[in-house]
């Protein structure tokens, strides 16, 4: 049945390869193809299928280029390595803002930094982000406990790692030296909007949605 699921997959990317990644298609074919454990044919196919759907719904069919290949390689290895659906989403996303040409989704630590992150981590980035990027910490933290279920030790790890990726930084609050905030960073928000995809603008401002909780 995984076979399957697999062939599948790689069958409904196709066409989309031929059309997003240019001359690389044929080789990108056989990373697809009997070459590749049926597990990651799959991964990679789902992803590429779901990437084409965001660009549907954000109608920019019309923009879709081929992408160069130093610059698709990395995403469509790291991504056939994913299952976790909230990781996946955010592969799909960064893939269909590199197939429309758009350049802040083209750096190219982006994909090795995504591979870094646990979905709770990305959940935690997003969250803060939409939610005016900058927060005290203490609260958080326990808000974040909560949510996760998890405790103290583990919020502060996942904290520890997007300082280490440059994703969120120790701040002060505006009126108190002494309180302690979880601040996106720039190359933060920029990451964000690189990996949410082209649809997910939700106001005039740019605002980006918290990705969906699904996984630690």
């Amino acid at each position: 049945m995984l076979k399957a699921s697999a062939d599948v997959a790689v069958k409904s990317a196709d066409g989309l390869l031929t059309r997003l990644f240019g001359p690389a298609a044929d080789e990108l074919g056989q990373v697809l193809g009997a070459k590749a454990k049926a597990y990651r044919a799959r991964e990679l196919g789902s992803t590429v299928a779901e990437a084409s759907s965001r660009i549907r719904e954000a109608g920019l069919e019309g923009s879709i280029e081929a992408i160069p290949f130093q610059t698709l390689y990395p995403i469509l290895e790291g991504s056939s390595l994913v299952q976790d659906p909230t990781l996946k989403s955010l592969w799909a996303g960064l893939l269909a803002n590199a197939a429309i040409g758009d350049s802040n989704a083209t750096h190219p630590s982006f994909p090795r930094v995504l591979s870094e992150l646990t979905p709770r981590e990305a959940q935690m980035l997003a969250t803060l982000h939409a939610r005016g990027g900058k927060l005290m910490w203490h609260g958080l933290r326990q808000e974040y406990a909560q949510t996760f279920a998890c405790s103290h030790v583990d919020i502060n790890a996942a904290q520890q790692n997007l300082f280490r990726l440059n994703l969120a930084i120790t701040t002060s609050a505006n009126d108190a030296a002494n309180v302690e905030c979880l601040s996106v960073t720039d190359y933060g928000r920029s990451f964000l909007a690189a990996v949410q995809g082209p649809s997910v603008v939700n106001n005039d401002r740019g605002d980006l949605a918290p990705i969906s909780s699904s996984a630690a």
